[in-house]
C-alpha cells in the first residue's frame, strides 16, 4: 500500500490521482481498515484540495464518497453527510448513474446512523431503482450485441457463398457439381447458425422478461412492453401492510453478516409465500422493513380481509421462528405489523428507473399503524376495521384513540384469530417456506 501511494503522484494530470486514491481507499475500507488518520486519508484530502483549486471536479465524487464512508465508520455521521452531499456538486454527477448510486448507498447508511429511517427508506429506494435501471441497460446492450453478431454471421455466410459460386462458374460441368455441393453445405451451415442465434435471442428475451417481472407487476410489465410506458393509476381502496422488526440493530450486532442476511432472507421469503398465496402485491423492502399492498394493480386480486389474514400468518411465523431460535440459544427478531386502507396513486416514475411504487397519505397512515403497534400484534386503523369487522374467524380489541406521530389521535384496533381457530391457524401458518 505504501509503495502504491508513492507511485500515484507520478501518474500524470492532477485529476488522475483522485481516482487512484479513491480506489485504494475503497480497498482499505473493504478490508475493514477505517482509521481516523493515516497516509491514505491525508493523501486523499490533499488531492481533493488540489482538484478543487484547479477546478477539475470530474473525478471528485469517488474521493468524496470514500471520505464519507471513512467518517461514518469512525462515528461521525454528520461529517459523513457533508461529504456525501458534496458529491452532488460534482460536474458529472447528473450524468453518472454510478455516482448517483454511490451517493444514495452511502446516504442510506448515514441516515440509519442518524436514526432518520424515513430518509434511509427513500435513499435505499433510489439506490435500488438506479441499480435496476443499470441492470436493464446492460440487458438491452447484450441483446443488441447478439443481434449484431447474428447479422455479421449471416453476412459472412452470404459472402462465402458468392465467392464460391463465382469461382465455380469458371469450371463448366465440374463447376456446376461443385456449386450444388457448396450451396447445400452453406445452406446447412447457415441454417445451423440461424438456429443457434435464434435460440440465443429467445433465451436473452426470456431472461429480460424474467428480470422485468421481478421488478414490476405482470400487468404493469405488459403495459410497459406494449406502449413503451406505464400510466400512473388511482385506486380508491388499497390495503397497505407495513412490518418492522423490534430491536433489529441490537439483534444484528450479535449475528455475523452472513447469519444476519440469511435470517432476513428466511423471514422475507416466508412473507413472500404468504402474500403471493393471497394475491397481495409486494412493493419493496428496505433494511428490516417489509411493505406490501392488496387491491392493486388488479383491484379484485385481493381483499382487506386477505391482507389482515396475511398479517396474522406473518406474526404467527415470526413467533414460531423466535421459539425455534430461542431453543437453540440464537438471537431472534420480534415484529410489529400495521395496516390501513384508503386511496393511493400507483405507477412508475421516470422512463429509466423501473420501480413500481405507491404514494399518498394512506401510505403514511399505514406506516403510523405499524409504529404505533406492539410486538406480536397486528394493529389496524378504523378504516380497515370497518371493512373487516364482520369477517368470520377474526376478533378485535379496541385500543381507543392512540397518539400517532404527525396524525394526532386515531382509533386503532388489535386483530386476532378466533380462539377456536387459533390452533388450526397456528399449524397452517407456521410451516417453513
Amino acid at each position: 500500500m505504501q509503495a502504491a501511494l508513492r507511485l500515484i503522484p507520478h501518474f500524470g494530470e492532477d485529476y488522475i490521482p483522485s481516482t487512484a486514491y479513491a480506489l485504494l481507499a475503497g480497498i482499505e475500507r473493504q478490508r475493514g481498515r477505517n482509521d481516523r488518520s493515516g497516509p491514505l486519508l491525508d493523501s486523499m484530502t490533499a488531492v481533493l484540495g488540489t482538484v478543487r483549486s484547479a477546478q477539475r471536479l470530474e473525478d471528485c465524487p469517488l474521493c468524496m464518497m470514500e471520505l464519507a464512508w471513512h467518517e461514518l465508520h469512525n462515528g461521525s455521521p454528520e461529517k459523513a453527510e457533508a461529504w456525501a452531499k458534496a458529491m452532488t456538486k460534482a460536474v458529472d454527477y447528473e450524468r453518472s448513474k454510478f455516482s448517483q448510486q454511490c451517493y444514495h448507498q452511502v446516504m442510506d447508511s448515514i441516515a440509519i446512523a442518524l436514526g432518520d429511517y424515513r430518509s434511509a427508506y427513500d435513499h435505499r429506494a433510489e439506490y435500488i431503482a438506479i441499480r435496476d435501471s443499470m441492470n436493464l441497460t446492460s440487458a438491452a446492450a447484450n441483446l443488441q450485441r447478439i443481434e449484431n453478431n447474428y447479422k455479421e454471421d449471416a453476412a459472412n455466410a452470404l459472402r462465402r457463398l458468392e465467392d464460391e459460386a463465382a469461382a465455380n462458374l469458371l469450371q463448366k460441368e465440374r463447376t456446376r457439381r461443385n456449386i450444388l455441393f457448396a450451396a447445400g453445405l452453406v445452406a446447412v451451415v447457415f441454417g445451423a447458425i440461424s438456429y443457434r442465434q435464434r435460440r440465443r435471442t429467445q433465451k436473452a428475451l426470456h431472461r429480460s422478461d424474467e428480470l422485468l417481472l421481478n421488478i414490476l407487476p405482470e400487468e404493469v410489465a405488459k403495459e410497459l412492453k406494449a406502449k413503451g410506458h406505464a400510466d400512473a393509476k388511482h385506486f380508491d381502496n388499497v390495503t397497505i401492510l407495513f412490518t418492522d422488526f423490534k430491536g433489529f440493530t441490537e439483534a444484528s450486532e450479535r449475528m455475523s453478516p452472513q447469519e444476519l442476511v440469511e435470517e432476513l432472507n428466511t423471514c422475507f421469503k416466508a412473507f413472500d409465500h404468504i402474500i403471493t398465496a393471497r394475491g397481495i402485491e409486494k412493493i419493496k423492502t428496505i433494511g428490516d422493513a417489509y411493505m406490501c399492498a392488496g387491491g392493486l394493480p388488479v383491484p379484485a386480486s385481493s381483499t382487506p380481509a386477505g391482507v389482515v389474514q396475511a398479517a396474522l400468518e406473518m406474526q404467527a411465523f415470526m413467533i414460531a421462528r423466535k421459539k425455534e431460535r430461542d431453543a437453540l440459544g440464537k438471537p431472534a427478531f420480534e415484529m410489529r405489523v400495521g395496516i390501513h386502507t384508503g386511496p393511493v396513486v400507483a405507477g412508475i416514475v421516470g422512463v429509466k428507473k423501473f420501480a413500481y411504487d405507491i404514494w399518498g397519505d394512506t401510505v403514511n397512515t399505514a406506516s403510523r399503524m405499524e409504529s404505533s403497534g406492539e410486538v406480536g400484534q397486528v394493529n389496524i386503523s378504523e378504516a380497515t376495521y370497518a371493512l373487516v369487522k364482520n369477517e368470520t374467524g377474526l376478533t378485535f380489541t379496541p385500543r381507543g384513540k392512540v397518539q400517532a406521530k404527525g396524525k394526532g389521535e386515531m382509533e386503532m384496533y388489535f386483530v386476532h384469530p378466533c380462539s377456536e381457530d387459533a390452533e388450526k391457524h397456528f399449524s397452517e401458518t407456521h410451516k417453513k417456506p
